[in-house]
């Protein structure tokens, strides 16, 4: 699915003219830039398998609460990606000479864009309230069990 995923996305950077010829669809470059969307693709496919889950009758905060982790950690790293992890990736291949240097010229050795620092952020905060869901998830089946003792005893 990921791996599909990415494929796609480099299709459609290729259509829209990302790059300028059909010899570069492989280019490493756009390969690169590519790499942060499969992971914000798979949190997409995270939250809808919660709610799947859910929908096929299972407990509303495990299943909400695995798709928030998954999907926070998957936006977590695709953010870090675009805004770090891309741009030195690819300095270095442009500076071992596997890409054209001129095309993708970065200065510095991080992207300081707020849609990135944004999705990180939300990333992470999917991730807490997924973890937090969990706990409570633990608490209430707790609270059920001792509701449960408390009525046999009287």
């Amino acid at each position: 699915m990921l791996l599909g995923g990415a494929i796609l996305i480099v299709g459609i950077h290729s259509f829209q003219g990302l790059s300028s010829s059909p010899d570069t669809v492989l280019d490493p470059a756009v390969m690169l830039q590519s790499l942060p969307s499969a992971f914000y693709l798979y949190a997409l496919w995270a939250i809808r398998s919660g709610f799947r889950d859910f929908a096929r009758g299972g407990l509303l905060f495990p299943a909400i609460a695995a798709g928030c982790v998954r999907a926070g950690i998957a936006m977590a790293i695709g953010a870090a990606l675009s805004s770090v992890g891309v741009p030195n990736l690819i300095r270095a291949l442009a500076d071992q000479g596997l890409i054209d240097s001129q095309s993708y010229r970065f200065q510095g050795y991080l992207i300081f864009d707020t849609a990135y620092l944004a999705a990180g952020v939300i990333g992470l905060a999917m991730m807490l309230l997924g973890r937090l869901l969990r706990h409570a998830a633990a608490i209430q089946e707790e609270a059920s069990a001792l509701r449960h003792e408390l009525e046999e005893f009287f």
